[in-house]
């Protein structure tokens, strides 16, 4: 059963994690002063942009993506073509990596909605395996990316962030809008073309107490952009080259079995707060392990928040816990933008393959004891969940 948007996201912890020494938070007071005020022509041309990619549900691009700054050195040069139709869940990437090095790889990855390919040509190997399961293969263009294409709302939170408008510049010839939002010591910097209003570059800016001037930076650039082509399902299909090796990968894993103990898991709020799952014990815990591109998730979503409203005066607790996200992606804004309220948890592959998590959106409820009380992939209502939950509460309520 296919579960999810777009198939262009792998777990985060293939692409690898980055930690940055900041300088010390700054006082209240300080933090007052700087309070971010709105500028009301930044959020003009973010709407305008929310609108033209709202209405890309397919499409073609070129693509390069790089680090600066300290991240010359440990991220790697990756450039290619993109073609990709949201609604049929179908992708195509020829990619070319290159390490600090200079040493270079290339591949061809796909998805026709049904199976995953991704042809390592350094290494003569053909991997392919089931959609969703064998995502992974598709991790070399993990960062080839453009998560904001035919999203709704998909700039909702950086209209709530502090956005300032700064200027024009120009992107592979096109002139552009350039919208910069900051939160904290990171931001982000979008360049919109003024005709069309579609991304052409976007920043992300690390370790800004340290390095003010955003030196230390990933840039994502689009060029020969063509929204809404016509493509056919074989455009995303590919054979075995001759004299390549076959490799079938992507095995399902069951999920926990109801009864045995819940995996512990230690987790940050989008507000820097840590939780733990051992300390939630005497409360029933669902988890709804999701993602910004996965269409199931999303419908999903008003349910779990149906869920948390009816059950939040109770020892319930309800979190989505966000994994297998894509690095642009912004869980805490279309968390926002939709006012959902429960619980968000973020990072989670960790805890995702703790829980054998391989189709999104998976659930899970987690009884007072901390033992699994129900699992499930997939979503059709909340019938099953909320009647997990009501049983694990009266166990630990008699």
């Amino acid at each position: 059963m296919k579960r999810g948007l777009l198939a262009i996201v792998i777990l985060a912890a293939l692409g690898g994690v980055l930690f940055f020494q900041r300088s010390k938070p700054k006082t209240e007071g300080q933090q007052q002063t700087q309070k971010a005020v709105v500028d009301e022509k930044a959020v003009a041309v973010l709407k305008q942009a929310e609108e033209a990619c709202k209405a890309v549900k397919g499409g073609k691009f070129e693509a390069e993506f790089k680090g600066e700054g300290t991240l010359t050195s440990v991220r790697a040069l990756v450039k290619g073509t993109v073609q990709f139709d949201v609604a049929k869940e179908w992708l195509r990437m020829t990619v070319t990596t290159k390490d600090a090095a200079g040493a270079e790889r290339t591949f061809d990855l796909a998805s026709d909605g049904e199976k995953v390919v991704g042809v390592d040509h350094s290494k003569k190997a053909y991997n392919f395996g089931p959609y969703p399961n064998a995502r992974p293969l598709l991790s070399p263009g993990l960062n080839l990316s453009m998560p904001k294409f035919g999203v709704d709302a998909a700039f909702r939170g950086e209209m709530e962030r502090g956005a300032k408008l700064d200027g024009v510049q120009p992107c592979d010839g096109v002139p552009c809008d350039v919208v910069t939002i900051t939160k904290g010591g990171e931001g982000t910097r979008w360049f919109f073309g003024q005709a069309d209003h579609l991304p052409r570059r976007v920043e992300h800016l690390f370790n800004l107490y340290a390095n003010p001037n955003g030196s230390d930076r990933t840039v994502l650039t689009l060029s020969n952009v063509k929204p809404n082509e016509t493509l056919a399902m074989a455009d995303f299909q590919i054979g075995t080259p001759e004299g390549y090796a076959e490799n079938e990968v992507g095995v399902t894993q069951p999920l926990l079995t109801v009864g045995s103990p819940a995996p512990d898991w230690e987790l940050k709020t989008p507000q820097g707060e840590t939780v733990r799952l051992a300390s939630l014990k005497g409360n029933v815990v669902v988890l709804d392990f999701w993602a910004t591109w996965c269409g199931p998730c999303k419908m999903a979503m008003p349910k779990v928040q149906e869920l948390h409203a009816e059950f939040e005066a109770r020892k319930v607790k309800v979190f989505g816990v966000n994994c297998q996200e894509d690095p642009n992606g912004d869980p805490e804004g279309y968390m926002k933008s939709k006012s959902y309220t429960y619980g968000l948890l973020l990072g989670g592959d960790n805890a995702a393959r703790a829980y054998r998590v391989s189709g999104l959106p998976t659930f899970y409820v987690i009884d007072a004891e901390g033992n699994i009380a129900h699992a499930e992939v997939g979503f059709s209502n909340n019938d099953q969940i909320k009647e997990a939950v009501k049983k694990a509460m009266g166990k630990s309520e008699t």
